[in-house]
């Protein structure tokens, strides 16, 4: 952040928001088809977000939206909740699924409190998900949370045996 870059490494506030600036315009730039990320696995959505979400202290909700080779074609934060709680609607999640043609989508999210461990809401949504993603022909391919340095995935501890 800003604030981070300010205080911990002495860059003034002008150029931390250049820097800042530029690392957003990055992300936001278009890539090459051939330079979009491959998922294969709950692992390879772990090893990309895990540094990126583990030091947060807010849960992060993001969706991946896959296309028809299980590649990231978009990265989204639908929701930024509180210490201990994010509220994620289908409607949020099924919006930018629509908007960027998405074949399929992956939903991750952080637990501050670095454990892993799903909670009862978590499945819930998780549950909705699905079921929206099967209606819509837009499937659900996993659910990953993120801890401080595991992660737990629901198609390989829930769902092993079928498909979401």
């Amino acid at each position: 952040t800003i604030q981070e870059l300010d205080r911990e490494y002495g860059i003034g506030i002008a150029k931390a928001c250049q820097i800042v600036a530029l690392f957003e315009l990055y992300r936001r730039l278009p890539r090459k088809k051939n330079e979009l990320t491959l998922i294969r696995s709950a692992q390879d959505v772990a090893e990309i977000y895990l540094p990126l979400l583990h030091h947060l202290t807010q849960e992060q909700c993001r969706v991946l939206y896959l296309d028809t080779k299980n590649k990231i074609i978009a990265d989204e934060i639908i929701t930024i909740g509180i210490l201990n709680a994010s509220l994620i609607h289908p409607r949020e999640v099924f919006s930018g699924a629509l908007r960027h043609h998405a074949n399929a989508l992956i939903v991750l999210h952080n637990h501050p409190s670095g454990d892993p461990s799903p909670s009862e809401e978590d499945m819930e949504v998780t549950e909705r998900l699905a079921e929206t993603g099967t209606i819509m022909g837009i499937p659900l391919v996993d659910h990953v949370i993120l801890g401080h340095s595991s992660w737990w995935s629901w198609k390989e501890n829930i769902c092993s045996h079928k498909t979401l």
